[in-house]
């Protein structure tokens, strides 16, 4: 005996309202004959065929929402523990078609159910998943199913491609710095800076101010965005849709991807997907118009002038440097019980240190003056005597050996 969820799906008000108590009827009287227990409903008026099962008002309460997508195991067992996926071990409709209209879906659903030891079945079509027959049957629906999928990619990768070439919104979270507002046409979506509002935009100058004028490393810039409360370009967009952000956190490297990118000059770019022997790699290709020339679909944050520097790895990419107040010590100066306390006494390794109590104010690190006091210390400590394999000590820089103290 099995525990049975009752699927119940109409399209439209027009369909007749006893349509309901009839699909009801034929799924108690399959329950009956196979000796299960109905524990519960699952009913959707007005609702199409094209919705996912999982993405239903009341199917959706007994489905975990990541069926279909690639998710991490932990974020699946949430989702399951989000939903009464635990409560039935068959979802049994009157028609395939009440479940999804959509075999992408079906597959999909089906799939999952088969990996969790569920089963699907619908009273009419003779379809059930648990027979070798519907087992069958399953396979040639995903192979319908895959061909589907290719063709959806195909049409996606062809409509990005051609807003790309028109300097249109193709879809997702816009670049941090941009909003998606409607054409002036009223043919789809365009870019345009975020100055209201969330004003993501100022913020992506003020980072650049930061580092340029102020010498900021990316890990200071990060910490001041944290500190007062700048939205990433996810969350940013989830409080222009009125929804409530994640509050996700900003890296060094976040500044890094975006100050560097030429996305913040209103360039236009398509992601393409390439099949490689090793698997798929994902590749940025720019834009460019008849003439080779890079499509412009916004207005640039910063003017070519700013955004040069950036052009470097080295400006966009520089991490924290020592703290102010910072000095630089050779370990062969630290004191005996010093050395020992802070377990650096082999010769010539050079370190740095920070006064007690001093703040981590984050500033440009001079490699140049690293350098020459590197090469000092290499000078000095070839001449530092060492002791040798006889307990005798030696002038390195003249290579005459002392002698031996009687």
């Amino acid at each position: 005996m099995a525990r049975v969820l009752g699927i119940l799906r109409l399209s439209r008000d027009g369909e007749n309202s006893t349509s309901i108590e009839r699909q009801r009827d034929r799924i108690e009287q399959w329950a009956d004959f196979n000796g299960h227990t109905i524990v519960g409903w699952a009913e959707d008026v007005d609702v199409s065929g094209g919705v996912a099962p999982w993405e239903r008002a009341e199917l959706g309460k007994w489905l975990p929402n990541t069926i279909g997508a690639r998710v991490p195991e932990r974020e699946e067992q949430m989702a399951w523990n989000a939903s009464r996926a635990g409560e039935w071990d068959i979802a049994c409709a009157w028609k395939l078609d009440r479940i999804s209209r959509r075999v992408l879906h079906i597959v999909q659903l089906g799939d999952w159910a088969r990996q969790n030891r569920k089963a699907l079945a619908s009273v009419d079509d003779g379809f059930d998943f648990t027979t070798e027959m519907g087992r069958l049957l399953f396979t040639l629906l995903a192979a319908f199913a895959e061909g589907e999928l290719t063709a959806i990619k195909a049409r996606q990768r062809s409509s990005r491609c051609h807003l790309s070439q028109v300097g249109r919104y193709a879809g997702s979270t816009p670049p941090f710095g941009y909003r998606a507002e409607p054409a002036e046409d009223g043919e789809g979506f365009v870019l345009v800076p975020d100055e209201t509002g969330t004003a993501t935009a100022k913020v992506v100058r003020e980072m650049a101010r930061m580092i340029l004028k102020e010498e900021k490393s990316v890990n200071a810039v990060a910490l001041w965005l944290n500190e007062t409360g700048q939205h990433k370009a996810k969350d940013a967009q989830l409080v222009r849709k009125g929804r409530e952000p994640k509050g996700s956190k900003w890296a060094g490297k976040d500044v890094t991807s975006i100050l560097r990118s030429e996305v913040i000059l209103g360039r236009s770019y398509r992601t393409e997907t390439i099949e490689t022997p090793e698997g798929e790699t994902v590749e940025r290709v720019r834009v460019t118009d008849a003439e080779g020339m890079p499509l412009q679909r916004a207005d640039a944050l910063l003017s070519e002038e700013d955004f040069a520097p950036f052009r470097s790895s080295s400006t966009a990419t520089r991490a924290s440097a020592p703290a102010t107040g910072a000095t630089v010590r050779n370990c062969s100066e630290l004191s005996p019980v010093s050395a020992a306390e802070r377990g650096t006494a082999t010769l010539g390794r050079t370190r740095l240190t920070r006064p007690t109590g001093a703040a981590r104010t984050p500033s440009l690190a001079r490699a140049r003056q690293l350098e020459e006091f590197q090469r000092a210390e290499v000078g000095r400590a070839r001449s530092y005597p060492l002791p040798d394999d006889r307990g005798t000590r030696r002038d390195r820089s003249s290579g005459v050996r002392p002698r031996r103290q009687s």
